[in-house]
């Protein structure tokens, strides 16, 4: 869960962190 939390953070804040944002996008990928 904490991950999550952190990869939403990082999804939300695509400037401040973007491999975040884009590891996020991935991981959101390969979930659905």
């Amino acid at each position: 869960m904490k991950k999550v939390r952190v990869s939403l953070i990082s999804f939300f804040n695509p400037l401040e962190n973007p491999l975040g944002f884009f590891q996020t996008g991935f991981v959101f990928i390969f979930q659905k």
